[in-house]
């Protein structure tokens, strides 16, 4: 899940620092940190996700990250509509939205729960509303 946040990794100019969550809380007040703009901090599960600061998870409760994924910045997770289930090795390119699709047969605008399988690659700026994207794609 989604909950079970670690560490905090930056990745700032091509360099890789490692911090815990306090660390990063005392960096926030140096004068040397770059614009807000151009912060691409990422949080890392336990599972060992990657989902940047910068992306919107909506209902995260329902929505569940299987493990080693990236989830990039402005991507946007409508969790909140019906369960979202992500894969191991997932990509998500930065500005995408991720959808449940709604049911064509129900007339109560219920949504379908969407899966995404395993070592998935979900490009830039995409909209997907989808009940199912298979794995390897």
């Amino acid at each position: 899940m989604v909950n079970d946040i670690v560490h905090v990794h930056n990745f700032k100019k091509g360099n890789r620092k490692k911090e815990t969550m306090a660390d990063n809380n005392d960096n926030k007040n140096d004068d040397n940190n770059d614009n807000d703009d151009t912060d691409d901090t990422y949080i890392k599960t336990t599972a060992h996700n990657y989902v940047s600061r910068r992306a919107i998870i909506d209902g995260a409760k329902q929505v569940e990250i299987r493990g080693r994924s990236i989830i990039h910045e402005k991507v946007k997770v409508r969790g909140d509509l019906s369960i979202i289930k992500i894969g191991r090795y997932v990509e998500i390119g930065s500005s995408t939205l991720l959808e449940p699709s709604q049911n064509p047969f129900n007339q109560d605008n219920k949504y379908i729960p969407m899966i995404i399988g395993s070592h998935t690659h979900i490009g830039k700026e995409c909209t997907i509303q989808a009940a199912a994207i298979g794995s390897s794609t």
